[in-house]
């Protein structure tokens, strides 16, 4: 008797198709408990937002920058009257090693020891009173090295200044040596730098002119010396035309 093909086919059979149901129910089982049991697998793409931030090995993270405001400059909001003078300022005047020094409660200087003179405006009023009390004053008192450090700006200028003056020696000051102020006039101004040109006077009448510079440091202004450590040199004048007569009359 011929047999049926389709009956002898083992995958034409129930029972293999149930076996391959079974078999795909079963994978698919699987498959998902897989998952389940591997939460960080599919969460591993996304940054926790708690997580620490890590560096780098050998980089130096940067600080986060601040907006806490520093000392080292004082906001012209703050700073007194700017104003650059054009009329003598109202002065005491005092002598100091035979030399006439104006003086000022407002403008300063706040201390005055004889040696030291300091504390002035930090205005251009106060520097024009801290470079006319200190044109010379720290080279001719007693104590020219402790008026030294405390008038001079701490530069080149003023190391080669305490070596030049040391030589000289005991100086004892006489009436007539040093020339007086007479007047000045500002070349330049900033909170930083003042620049101005004095009117001097000799005993004799000649009048001399000198370029003195003061610069604000450490709370105060100081003289500003040239690397070679001279004073100021003068060129003479024929007359004062030019500048605001600022002198003692006592």
């Amino acid at each position: 008797m011929a047999s049926d093909d389709h009956g002898d086919n083992p995958w034409t059979r129930p029972s293999v198709f149930l076996s391959i149901a079974f078999l795909l129910l079963a994978l698919v089982a699987g498959s998902i408990a897989l998952i389940r049991t591997h939460p960080g697998a599919a969460a591993a793409a996304v940054p926790s937002a708690s997580a620490p931030a890590v560096t780098p090995t050998g980089v130096t993270p940067s600080p986060a920058p601040t907006t806490t405001p520093t000392n080292s400059t004082t906001t012209a909001a703050a700073l007194p009257d700017q104003t650059v003078p054009v009329t003598a300022p109202p002065a005491t005047w005092i002598t100091v090693a035979t030399l006439s020094l104006p003086t000022s409660p407002l403008y300063g200087p706040k201390v005055n020891d004889g040696t030291v003179m300091a504390g002035y405006q930090h205005s251009p009023t106060g520097a024009l009173f801290a470079a006319a009390d200190n044109r010379g004053r720290y080279a001719a008192v007693t104590d020219w090295r402790r008026a030294t450090l405390s008038a001079v700006a701490d530069t080149p200028g003023r190391a080669a200044f305490l070596v030049l003056r040391k030589a000289d020696g005991v100086v004892v000051p006489t009436p007539g040596q040093f020339t007086q102020l007479a007047g000045f006039t500002f070349l330049s101004y900033t909170p930083a730098e003042a620049v101005m040109q004095f009117l001097n006077m000799g005993s004799d009448g000649s009048l001399v002119v000198t370029v003195n510079t003061v610069v604000w440091r450490d709370n105060d202004w100081k003289v500003l010396l040239p690397p070679s450590g001279d004073p100021p040199p003068g060129t003479q004048a024929q007359s004062a035309a030019g500048f605001i007569p600022w002198k003692d009359n006592r």
